[in-house]
Parts: C-alpha cells; sequence; structure tokens
C-alpha cells in the first residue's frame, strides 16, 4: 500500500478471509482511505463491495495482485501460505494483459 496507485486483484474471498482472518480487513480499508483504485475478479462478491469486481466461476487457489510493475502470488490452500514477488517489467506486462482479457471478457 506504500507506493500503488491501483491493484488488479484475482483472488476468493472466502479463502482470503481463512488465511488472513484479522490481516484482510484492515487491508481494504487501509486501502480505501488511500485512494488506491482496484478492480478484482473472484468466484464470489468481494469484501469491498464498492470496487469494480467480475466473478470467475471457477475455484481460485492462488491469490494474485497486479500493480506497480510487479505481480504477487499467495498459494490459499496450503497449512502454511507461500508466496512470491515478481518484479519484472515483462512479468508484469503479460499479467496485466492477461488480467484486462479475462476482465473484458467476463
Amino acid at each position: 500500500l506504500k507506493d500503488a496507485k491501483y491493484f488488479y486483484c484475482i483472488a476468493s474471498k472466502k479463502q482470503l478471509f481463512k488465511l488472513f482472518t484479522f490481516y484482510f480487513p484492515h487491508f481494504v480499508e487501509r486501502r480505501k482511505k488511500k485512494g488506491i483504485k482496484v478492480k478484482i475478479l473472484s468466484n464470489e462478491i468481494p469484501f469491498d463491495k464498492d470496487a469494480p469486481y467480475k466473478i470467475i466461476k471457477k475455484q481460485l487457489k492462488t491469490a494474485t495482485w497486479i500493480y506497480n510493475d510487479k505481480i504477487v502470488m499467495v498459494s490459499l490452500e496450503e497449512a502454511e501460505p507461500i508466496g512470491i514477488m515478481i518484479d519484472e517489467k515483462n512479468f508484469y506486462e503479460t499479467h496485466k494483459a492477461l488480467f484486462e482479457l479475462l476482465w473484458d471478457n467476463l
């Protein structure tokens, strides 16, 4: 949230709450207070009902955030979540294009 202007997010609200019960609602509130825009692809209505979102009719086992030339992915079904950050422009541009393609076709 420190440097972000926007987020593209692909995640399951239910799984995020399961792993980040206390952190996730605070993250959303801090994002909203900072005026950081978001677009969400999810398999259910997201926590922030005011954010633009579209529903994916598939089970999501990871959460992905695309922002600031970075991609952050977290496994949502592990006993101990595993996360990675990719800070590389080509990966970012490809994942952003894939997100936009999904967004436009849902």
